[in-house]
């Protein structure tokens, strides 16, 4: 017989060849009205040209605003917009983003802050949204233009985290909060 060693728990990740591109956003907590950017760092971007895939968020806590773009070569605003539903009007809380690098193949140094997603939060205080990576408008894909492995052209698939957004609490008295990193204060301490 052999061993039970358990069930994985998280997802796992699996590549012959070459990895996936590695799409990590950070956890934004802006306070009610901030405008604030959900920034996405990449790994395993490696001769890359092109990717493509479909923005999900709650578009009654987030209100879209643009996009930064921090070391994504020829990366700009008109490579994110809004899919459109059968009457032509824009879908709430959906983006597609369409990226193409017409100068070639990119490479980006694993963990490097590749672009920004940004928003308003127009939520509620404690209101959160998640904001996730999907195929539901725009079929997920990262092109390789590597010669092999993989050929030129070959979907090398991504892996993806999801962002949660979460509006800090509101200060429901009015007056002035102080944070600190001392741990072991209680209230009316002087520190």
């Amino acid at each position: 017989g052999g061993i039970n060693i358990g069930c994985m728990q998280e997802k796992g990740l699996v590549g012959t060849d070459v990895l996936p591109v590695e799409l990590c956003p950070n956890n934004p907590e802006p306070n009610q009205g901030d405008f604030f950017c959900v920034d996405f760092t990449v790994n395993n971007f490696r001769k890359i040209v092109g990717m493509q895939f479909t923005i999900e968020f709650d578009h009654t806590v987030l209100e879209y605003d643009g996009v930064a773009n921090y070391d994504l070569p020829g990366f700009n605003r008109s490579m994110v917009d809004s899919p459109r539903d059968m009457s032509g009007n824009p879908v709430p809380g959906r983006l597609t983003f369409s990226y193409f690098n017409s100068a070639g193949p990119q490479t980006i140094p694993d963990e490097t802050a590749a672009f920004g997603i940004c928003f308003r939060a127009i939520g509620d205080c404690d209101d959160f949204s998640f904001v996730k990576i999907t195929g539901e408008y725009t079929k997920i894909e990262v092109i390789s233009g590597d010669e092999p492995p993989p050929a030129v052209g070959v979907n090398i698939g991504v892996a993806v985290k999801d962002a949660l957004v979460r509006i800090n609490p509101c200060n429901q008295n009015g007056g002035l909060t102080l944070s600190t990193d001392c741990p072991d204060a209680m209230p009316g301490d002087v520190i």
